[in-house]
């Protein structure tokens, strides 16, 4: 997370931190720090706060999240936005959960799916078209 906030700020934009209340302040690259009490409200508020959700390979916690924005794009519980995948490593994750997914928002999640091969496109694609 600390690379991707420091491209951000490198690049003259910002990054919001959604932390844990009482714990560590995050990285110093970011530009805005909220708090939050639990896992719940975090992933929820991290879904509520983004115009578009990028992840990158590995990890239990990405894998929470990205279940997390995916079924509330189909519950309608969020509107559909870029959903970015670096590389192929979700690839089968997606896969199942698009073939598992019934409810209104299936064909929107469907939809705002981008694989990325590098960074910049991963950027790239996460910004809406100029």
């Amino acid at each position: 997370m600390e690379a991707a906030c420091r491209g951000a700020s490198e690049a003259g934009g910002t990054s919001l931190g959604v932390l844990f209340a009482g714990r560590e302040d995050g990285n110093r690259w970011l530009t805005g720090r909220v708090r939050e009490p639990d896992l719940a409200a975090r992933v929820t508020r991290l879904r509520d706060e983004s115009n578009a959700w990028v992840f990158l390979p590995r990890g239990l916690g990405t894998m929470l999240e990205l279940v997390w924005m995916a079924e509330s794009v189909v519950k309608g519980q969020a509107a559909p936005r870029p959903l970015v995948l670096l590389g192929d490593f979700w690839r089968p994750t997606i896969e199942t959960a698009l073939a598992e997914a019934s409810g209104p928002g299936r064909d929107g999640l469907a939809n705002s799916i981008r694989w990325a091969s590098t960074p910049a496109e991963a950027v790239a694609l996460a910004l809406p078209p100029r």
